[in-house]
This record gives C-alpha cells, sequence and structure tokens, in this order.
C-alpha cells in the first residue's frame, strides 16, 4: 500500500526546485564580474571612457553620458532578478564624440553599464530617451580604463535631432511655458499666414493641440486621446 508523500518531504522537494530555479538563472560566472575577482579596491579610481557616434560612424555631440551600477538581486517570491542601489555618475560628449568618466570603485556594487541618454520634457514631468547602451561589467577584470563604444541607431538620432531642433525654436514665453506644462509635443504644424507665422502643437496622448500666433498661445482645443499612428492614420 502506497503512501501519499509527508508534509516535510513536499516542502522539501518545493525548496529544491526553487533552487534549481534560481541557479538556472544566474548568469555564468565568466558575465559576472564579482567585487573578488576585480582589479580594485574600495574607493579606488576606475576611468570609464569611449566614443557615441551614429551608425556611419559620425560623432553625437554634447550629449549626456552616464556610468550606472547597481547590484542585483533574485526576488524568491516574484522569481525574478530585481535591481537596487542603481547609482549613476554623468558627463557629456566633446566634439569628436568621446567621453570619460571616473568612478570611485565600491565593491558591493556588481553590474555596470554606459548609457547615452537624452534629459527632456515629457507629458507626465522630466523623463529621458536612450540613445545607446552597453554592458561593461565584463570589461572590469581587464583593468581601467574601461571602454566601449556606443552606437545610437537611426530613430534614437531622429529623435534626438527632433528633440534639439523644437527645443532651440522656443522664442517665446507662451511656448516655453507650454512646453514645460505639457512637455514635448508628439508633432507640430506650422505655416505663414496673412504676414504671422501659426502653428499647432499637437499631443495626442494626451487630447490636445495647442495653436499659437507669432509665438503667442492663441487656443488650446481638446479630443478624445488618441495614439499618433493611429491620428497619422486618419
Amino acid at each position: 500500500m502506497s503512501r501519499s508523500p509527508s508534509r516535510t518531504t513536499a516542502s522539501l522537494a518545493l525548496v529544491a526546485a526553487l533552487a534549481a530555479t534560481v541557479v538556472a538563472a544566474l548568469p555564468a560566472a565568466a558575465e559576472v564580474p564579482w567585487p573578488w575577482r576585480s582589479k580594485f579596491a574600495a574607493g579606488e579610481q576606475v576611468r570609464f571612457a569611449g566614443t557615441l557616434s551614429d551608425s556611419r560612424g559620425a560623432p553625437l555631440v554634447d550629449v549626456e553620458v552616464a556610468v550606472e551600477a547597481w547590484r542585483s538581486g533574485f526576488d524568491l517570491r516574484g522569481l525574478a532578478w530585481t535591481r537596487d542601489q542603481r547609482t549613476r555618475a554623468t558627463t557629456r560628449t566633446n566634439a569628436r564624440g568621446e567621453f570619460t568618466i571616473d568612478w570611485t570603485w565600491e565593491p558591493e556594487l556588481r553590474k555596470f553599464a554606459l548609457v547615452a541618454y537624452l534629459p527632456y520634457r515629457g507629458s507626465s514631468g522630466p523623463t529621458e530617451y536612450e540613445l545607446a547602451r552597453a554592458d561593461v561589467s565584463g570589461k572590469l577584470r581587464d583593468g581601467s580604463p574601461v571602454t566601449a563604444t556606443l552606437v545610437a541607431d537611426a530613430a534614437a538620432v531622429a529623435f534626438l535631432e527632433r528633440l534639439r531642433a523644437f527645443e532651440a525654436s522656443l522664442a517665446t514665453a507662451d511656448e516655453r511655458a507650454i512646453y514645460q506644462d505639457l512637455g514635448l509635443p508628439e508633432r507640430v504644424d506650422s505655416t505663414s499666414v496673412g504676414g504671422g507665422d501659426e502653428s499647432a502643437w499637437w499631443y495626442y496622448a494626451q487630447g490636445r493641440v495647442v495653436r499659437f500666433r507669432d509665438g503667442r498661445r492663441t487656443e488650446v482645443q481638446t479630443f478624445p486621446p488618441v495614439s499618433a499612428e493611429a491620428a497619422e492614420r486618419r
């Protein structure tokens, strides 16, 4: 006569299964530069350096680049990897798209990335658009400097150009106030009418269009929110 497993046996089996899941999810040892395998002591200066360009190799100038560092952990309840204690040090690219960041080594931080990004005003407040990212965790074993080549794809470069052109066009207090309040519009229409310039800033997701005459706000119209893609198909 067979018996069903005891609660203790079942619990042990469950723990073993969870442990196997965690072990399977762990990155290979060669991919993680654990602090005791690194070449650096706490407080030592580590240099991160590299270049940022588009896909054709043209340098992207005056763009913010950051070293991001964090410690990963495994959440047994959610059975997923989590990040905590993320820290960041930033600089900007020079006329050749080059950047250099000096970092003070903290042994408890185990993952590192170089990230090029654009801070801007979004519909819900200050936000960032990521242009390019490179995981450099494995390169830490080779010592300092830690180098990487960041390449922004065509969509990222197009966003960079659109954002810079839009921010450079803000010429009046009304335009700057609307940008601070509503963020970057999904679309801008401009035309010359009767000796003056008229423009419309479309915020599809917010269901608003703001109209200007010679840089002065004339009206704000509302409509049912819609995605930019759906609006363009109409």
